[in-house]
């Protein structure tokens, strides 16, 4: 007969803790001390777990330590310095024609910020109401107007808040591609459909001719402009217009189409996948942080507003003070009718000489001089001139051009030029791209040569 052995031999823990307890005998949970062991010597080997999980799969491999991920820092924002004020009138001159090039701003070192709208995603502007959004959102409007002829570009207007494209002078421009959309959906929804249509034609007919840029067969670049585009987009015709700009968003840029739109809150329920891989945000203060990293400038919140704004340029986020421009002017019109003369080609303009009687000849009025003529015109080259350098401020900077002249009057304009030549072939101005023309002597030296 077996006899029962009542001893209890020791039982070998298995699992993770059998590499500190090895052959002990099993103890209740209730010791602290043991609990106490235990606790240490997992503090002093943390990395053994990571040792074992590879050991076991055959890899000779040895995890030392965990490297922690760090965030990246969110940039400063220095609240305590805005650059200044800006009019858009007074920079135009530095934008180059057939461009759809536009003046941001101006940046924290005082230099004019140029952005180029087809080179560039497609752009949306945010910025609650007062922040400077709907003049941006007009500035760049007015800048591609002045950089080209309605023979060059088209522009599409929608307008759902009846306020911004609603001016009687902007709905008769000849830049129009068809009548603007102010407060109406279905008509958006008609002009958004147009123009996807419009731009699968034109890839249609760059494929056929061989070429890869649309103006070396003579097209012309479209702009759509809309307003409150998420306000649109909570319509009735939501679904489908969405559909458009994303497509438009993805596709237009190689063929000439390009989107400009703003906001005052975005969506992140719309805001969202192919539509925000091709969108470029210029953020003005923003209502909340929420909203501020979903146009990804996470202190967007935090600008001053009335123009004061951000934007990411070549992988760094830039702040700039946006440029104004007084939508109650009559002068910012005229960029949005030029005139007829603008379009003319040259022709000949040399005079011929009709056959006259002898006796009409007798009682005709005496014709100037034209050494008198030129004389004056010299004369006015030289005050303009003088007028430039009397200007200089404590840097030696010039005023900008409309301070001198008549920006729409062409007689002024080329006497400008000639200004600006002549003084360059003397020696005395140079330009700083971005923030202007600047004298490089003294006022006296200056004078002297200009009258000598």
């Amino acid at each position: 007969m077996q006899q029962n052995n009542n001893t209890t031999q020791p039982k070998l823990r298995r699992g993770f803790f059998s590499l500190f307890t090895h052959q002990e005998v099993k103890r209740p949970l209730r010791d602290t001390k043991y609990l106490k062991e235990i606790l240490d010597l997992q503090k002093e080997n943390q990395n053994l777990r990571y040792e074992n999980h590879f050991l076991k799969k055959g890899k000779d491999i040895k995890v030392e330590s965990i490297t922690p991920i760090i965030p990246l820092a969110e940039p400063t924002l220095n609240t305590a310095k805005k650059p200044t004020t800006l009019n858009t009138f007074d920079y135009l001159y530095l934008l180059e024609k057939g461009t759809l090039q536009y003046i941001l701003g101006r940046g924290e070192h005082n230099n004019t910020i140029i952005q180029d709208v087809s080179k560039e995603p497609q752009l949306l502007i945010a910025g609650k109401t007062g922040s400077g959004k709907s003049v941006s959102l007009f500035n760049v409007l007015t800048c591609i107007c002045y950089n080209n002829t309605p023979k060059t570009l088209k522009i599409s207007l929608i307008d759902p808040k009846l306020l911004s494209f609603g001016d009687k002078r902007i709905i008769k421009s000849k830049f129009l591609n068809e009548a603007p959309s102010i407060g109406d959906e279905n008509v958006a929804l008609e002009i958004l459909r147009d123009a996807f249509n419009g731009m699968m034609e034109r890839y249609q007919l760059m494929l056929k001719k061989g070429v890869k840029d649309y103006r070396k067969i003579g097209l012309h670049a479209h702009v759509i402009f809309i307003d409150e585009v998420f306000e649109l987009l909570e319509g009735s015709n939501g679904k489908d217009i969405l559909n458009y700009i994303t497509r438009i968003a993805s596709l237009g840029r190689a063929g000439g189409v390009h989107l400009v739109m703003a906001t005052q809150s975005p969506r992140a329920k719309t805001l969202s996948g192919v539509l925000k891989a091709n969108l470029e945000f210029i953020g003005h203060r923003m209502s909340n942080p929420t909203e501020s990293k979903l146009i990804e400038l996470p202190l967007a919140h935090k600008l001053k507003g009335k123009g004061d704004g951000m934007k990411t340029i070549d992988g760094e986020i830039i702040r700039f003070q946006a440029t104004f421009l007084d939508i109650d002017l009559d002068e910012t019109y005229q960029y949005f009718n030029p005139s007829a003369t603008q379009n003319r080609p040259k022709t000949d303009t040399t005079p011929t000489q009709p056959k006259t009687d002898p006796k009409q000849t007798q009682n005709r009025p005496k014709t100037p001089n034209p050494k008198q003529t030129q004389n004056s015109e010299e004369k006015e080259l030289t005050e303009l001139k003088i007028k430039m350098i009397e200007s200089m401020d404590n840097e030696n900077k010039f005023k900008p051009k409309s301070h001198f002249i008549n920006i729409t009057n062409r007689a002024e304009l080329s006497l400008w030029d000639r200004a600006i030549n002549q003084l360059k072939s003397e020696e005395l101005i140079t330009f700083k791209n971005g923030f202007g023309y600047f004298c490089l002597t003294d006022y006296q030296t200056a004078i002297n040569i200009i009258n000598n």
